[in-house]
């Protein structure tokens, strides 16, 4: 019974680790083109078209986003503000071609991104980390990387970008190899155990030797 108490305390004092890591958010509302940095005028129902916005670097809490669309041909398929006739909101339009580029604040990784409007989800945009998945609007990854880029597939209508960057202070990365699996008990991030040594890249919490870590496996 203690050493289960002791297995009980230890993982929830890793749990607990894991989640005061330092994160940083950063939010993009093209919405409300006022509140980037750099700010713009936003277009109206009267004067529907906005200013061009490709290749122009946008911050947020350190987190940088641009949207880099020099491969796409005609100018009137360059990313800009757009005022929505159906939506009546201001969006951010980017045309097949463009990539949108994420980068993290020095020493943090992209672990998440929201993205929000009509047509802002994983149906338009395709993911340059193989590692990755699109849950409906929501884009995660396996293998966390200083840089994310999206390859836009279908023309894009989207009112908000949140990014969300860790830094990944304390965890290990290891070959899947070093620990014996008859040694050690492996565990999701969310405190799932999982049935023997995980195959699948990712952040995990092993229990070994009576002490508790956090392995990133790649």
């Amino acid at each position: 019974m203690q050493s289960v108490r002791l297995l009980i305390v230890t993982f929830l004092s890793v749990l607990a680790t894991v989640a005061s890591a330092h994160t940083s958010r950063g939010i993009f509302k093209w919405s409300d083109p006022s509140s980037l940095v750099p700010a713009y005028p936003a277009p109206t129902s009267d004067n529907r078209y906005g200013e061009y916005i490709g290749s122009v670097t946008f911050s947020d809490n350190g987190i940088k986003l641009l949207i880099d669309d020099s491969d796409v041909a005609q100018l009137s398929q360059r990313a800009r503000f757009l005022y929505g006739y159906v939506t009546q909101e201001v969006e951010m339009r980017a045309y097949p071609g463009s990539d949108i580029i994420i980068t993290a604040p020095e020493g943090m990784t992209v672990n998440r991104v929201v993205f929000e409007g009509a047509k802002a989800d994983g149906n338009y945009m395709t993911s340059y980390d193989e590692n990755s998945t699109f849950q409906g609007q929501e884009w995660t990854t396996a293998t966390p990387a200083s840089t994310a880029k999206f390859l836009v597939d279908v023309t894009i209508n989207c009112t908000s970008i949140t990014v969300i960057c860790t830094d990944n202070a304390g965890v290990e990365d290891i070959k899947t190899d070093a620990i014996p699996d008859s040694a050690a008990r492996w565990f999701t991030i969310t405190g799932v155990e999982l049935p023997g040594r995980p195959d699948t890249p990712g952040l995990y919490i092993i229990r070994h030797n009576n002490s508790a870590r956090r392995i990133v496996i790649r």
